[in-house]
């Protein structure tokens, strides 16, 4: 099972525990650049929180909260940078990561099997005007493209202005395999 908007990860994560086991194995190895997450063990703590919501073990909601609670702004270097920590923050950290590793264990999956391409659905709630929705969304789209543009944007912190899953924080499309 894969999901169809960002809002499903959570129950596809949960019957296939194949993806599921990638996608904790992505959180626990993969670097996460990112100024919210810089200062002590605040990367680990976060790690912790997402590997719990992939398992289901809290919800999305949950997960906010945590966040908010267990990487404190005032401990950040960045406390007083409102452009770092806006309304919201902790929302968009765990949207933003959780889309990244899931699409990121697909698009690997995909890749190893010899997939080419992948298909990417449109999503009830997405953003009529953004760059995923009219570039992306509803078409096939090369599976190395788009890893590669993932893991050069949230790995690298080559951020760019190529439509990319997840190109935003509240970016509710996901990749799926063409069936």
């Amino acid at each position: 099972m894969y999901a169809n908007d960002f809002f499903e990860i959570p129950q596809a994560l949960k019957s296939n525990e194949l993806l599921r086991t990638k996608v904790e194995e992505l959180i626990k190895t993969r670097p996460m650049p990112g100024k919210a997450l810089e200062g002590d063990n605040r990367v680990e703590k976060f790690k912790e929180i997402l590997i719990e919501v992939i398992y289901s073990r809290i919800s999305l909601e949950n997960s906010y909260e945590l966040v908010e609670n267990n990487l404190p702004i005032a401990e950040s270097p960045h406390s007083n940078n409102t452009r770092v920590f806006p309304s919201g923050w902790s929302e968009r950290l765990v949207r933003i990561q959780l889309s990244r590793f899931y699409n990121q264990a697909v698009l690997e999956e995909l890749q190893n099997n010899n997939i080419e391409v992948c298909f990417i659905p449109h999503s009830e709630k997405e953003s009529a005007d953004s760059k995923c929705t009219t570039e992306l969304a509803g078409k096939q789209n090369n599976v190395s493209n788009l890893l590669n543009l993932l893991i050069d944007t949230y790995e690298n912190g080559n951020f760019t202005t190529d439509a990319k899953i997840p190109n935003h924080p509240h970016c509710t499309h996901v990749i799926k395999p063409i069936q």
